[in-house]
Order: structure tokens, then C-alpha cells, then sequence
């Protein structure tokens, strides 16, 4: 995927694995019939300044590969704001690049120029100068369901540390089309068959903030 920035509309539950599984096998969520469904294995390489900066400003930077695909995607997104609806919204610039590239690599790419426009915006001078953070392994299951002419992605997350024992579980909801209503109208749907709350953190920040009390407690 490339292009300009888009606005992301979702919202985001910690789950369980029972949660998950309940959704996973459903052919229906209410009056939203399941019309899809896709396997996806991401790797999602999350990168920083060595202070946090991008973290700070609620930022997240990251390069994702789906399986073995030599294309990725270099996606920077900006801090959510909540919609009048109750969901939340945010900028997300994404470009196609190889895939497992690093930062010092991305200015001499084809494309790059807007996510390095925004990171210079943001503070960040020089990509070079980022650092890795973390890894993020999802096996994910996507259901695309419809109600009408509105439809959305429910994502079932189960997210790993590379590297680590971390793992957590989380349902997403994306709208593909009708916005923060159709996200709210399927989240409606989805909490009326499992329980789950709110995801107070994206999935990095959540996977950042383990690392960190990791660290610690080992007293590094």
C-alpha cells in the first residue's frame, strides 16, 4: 500500500483466549453477517528515537511484513483522539517498501518522502538515528462483515515479543465503510456476545511497557 495519509477509525478490546475463540467460530456478530475471512501472519518491527520521542507525542512507527512478502509497509501513526461516537481516530501515512529494511535505508527508497516529511515534523531529523524497539508477532484472523452497505474488519490478535514469552490477545475493529457509527454499531454487536474491555493501549505501547518492567525487575 502507498499513498497520502488516511484517518483510521477503530476500536480496540483486550480479549480472552476464550473471547477469541467464540468470535473466530461465528458466521454472524448480531446483525452483522460474516462475509470473509483471511489468515494473516504479521511481523511488525517497531522503531524509536533512543529517548522515546515518537512515543511522547503518542507516535508509533513501524514496518510490517504479512508472511513472506518481500513488499512491506513503513506506517506512521499519529496519537488517537476519541470520535463523538466513542471510538477513536488517527493518522496513518503508509508507504510500500522492501520489507525488513532499516531506518538508515528508508531516504534512499523510492516513496519514503512523506514518512520522513512527518517524522522531521515530529523531531526526528534523521531516520538513521532511530532504534529498534520491539517485534511484534500476530498471527491474526480477520472476519469482514456486513450489515447493508456497511462493513468492517473484525481483527482477533493474538501478539507475541520476538524473542520473549509476552503474549496478549486483543479484538480490533476497522471500518471499511459508513465510519466511527459502523465501528461502534459492531463493537455493540461484539460485546453483546463476549465480555472484553477496552483497550486502555495500542499493541505496542502494551508490548513497551512489559519490556520495560522486564527490564526492571532484572535491574537493567
Amino acid at each position: 500500500m502507498s499513498g497520502g495519509a488516511v484517518i483510521e477509525i477503530e476500536a480496540k478490546f483486550r480479549a480472552s483466549q476464550r473471547a477469541v475463540a467464540v468470535l473466530g467460530d461465528r458466521e454472524a456478530l448480531g446483525d452483522w453477517q460474516v462475509v470473509e475471512r483471511r489468515m494473516i501472519a504479521l511481523r511488525d518491527s517497531y522503531f524509536d528515537t533512543p529517548d522515546g520521542a515518537l512515543a511522547r507525542q503518542q507516535c508509533t512507527l513501524r514496518v510490517r511484513q504479512n508472511g513472506d512478502d518481500p513488499v512491506g509497509e513503513l506506517t506512521l501513526k499519529g496519537p488517537a483522539g476519541e470520535t463523538p461516537e466513542g471510538v477513536f481516530a488517527r493518522t496513518e501515512l503508509t508507504v510500500a517498501i522492501a520489507a525488513g529494511t532499516a531506518p538508515g535505508a528508508w531516504s534512499a527508497m523510492a516513496g519514503t518522502g512523506p514518512v520522513l516529511d512527518a517524522l522531521r515534523a515530529r523531531g526526528v531529523a534523521d531516520a538513521a538515528s532511530l532504534v529498534p524497539v520491539a517485534v511484534l508477532r500476530n498471527p491474526r484472523r480477520d472476519l469482514v462483515v456486513a450489515s447493508g452497505e456497511a462493513r468492517a474488519v473484525v481483527s482477533l490478535d493474538e501478539v507475541t515479543i520476538e524473542g520473549e514469552t509476552y503474549r496478549q490477545r486483543f479484538v480490533e475493529i476497522e471500518a471499511v465503510t459508513g465510519g466511527a457509527p459502523t465501528v461502534r454499531a459492531v463493537a455493540n454487536a461484539v460485546l453483546a456476545l463476549v465480555a472484553m474491555r477496552p483497550a486502555r493501549t495500542g499493541k505496542v505501547q502494551a508490548a513497551r511497557a512489559w519490556l520495560a518492567r522486564r527490564r526492571r525487575l532484572a535491574g537493567k
